[in-house]
């Protein structure tokens, strides 16, 4: 599942218990920044704590390693590439189609949509 740090237990939102019982049925946490913030319009200064915060708060809060990011909106750069990369994910979506190779860039990799 891929969390917005800062909307966790907003009423609206994922309550932190609730991520936790679904981590213990085997969902994966996966960033999905701090605020959701459009990463192609996100001054440099900010890009770092939108990413890396997240992760790390994820991290603390749920105790398991996150190793996956998802772009807000499937929206990144060569920016918001390096700053995945600096902050340690092993993998990232965007909203593209696609299917993961070998050969591609695993902090590009696309996405098949299944309708319900």
């Amino acid at each position: 599942m891929s969390l917005i740090a800062a909307r966790i237990d907003e009423s609206d939102y994922l309550s932190g218990n609730q991520i936790r019982d679904l981590q213990k049925q085997g969902w994966e946490i996966a960033s999905h920044t701090w605020h959701h913030s459009t990463l192609t319009r996100t001054p440099i200064k900010e890009l770092s704590y939108e990413i890396e915060k997240s992760k790390i708060d994820l991290e603390k809060w749920f105790t398991e390693d996150v190793e996956t990011f998802v772009y807000p909106g499937g929206f990144y750069g060569p920016l918001t590439l390096e700053e995945v990369k600096k902050s340690g994910y092993r993998h990232a979506l965007s909203t593209r189609f696609g299917y993961a190779n070998l050969s591609g860039n695993p902090l590009e990799l696309g996405r098949i949509n299944i309708p319900p």
